[in-house]
């Protein structure tokens, strides 16, 4: 699930559940196409990090790449989120 979250981008993930499928069979594509969700999520994420950061700072290059660091961590939060269960 988690090299699903790289899959987030349509292209890249339509070619990665084909390679996974072919490679590992059904079952393991299916759980690169469930990664992607939180890929996807994760994205959604993203942009608005990188909107609020260059409305903060005004530095294109500092919003994206804090932008893409908010992407991976939020997206692996929300894997784990997913895998583990909110504990009371």
């Amino acid at each position: 699930m988690i090299g699903g979250i790289f899959a987030a981008f349509p292209a890249v993930m339509i070619v990665a559940v084909m390679m996974v499928g072919i490679k590992k069979g059904s079952k393991e594509a299916a759980k690169t196409a469930n990664g992607s969700v939180y890929g996807m999520i994760g994205c959604f994420i993203c942009v608005i990090a990188v909107l609020l950061m260059l409305k903060w700072t005004d530095l294109w290059l500092v919003s994206l790449l804090i932008g893409l660091v908010v992407w991976f961590f939020s997206s692996i939060f929300l894997v784990h989120l997913r895998e583990n269960g909110v504990r009371k």
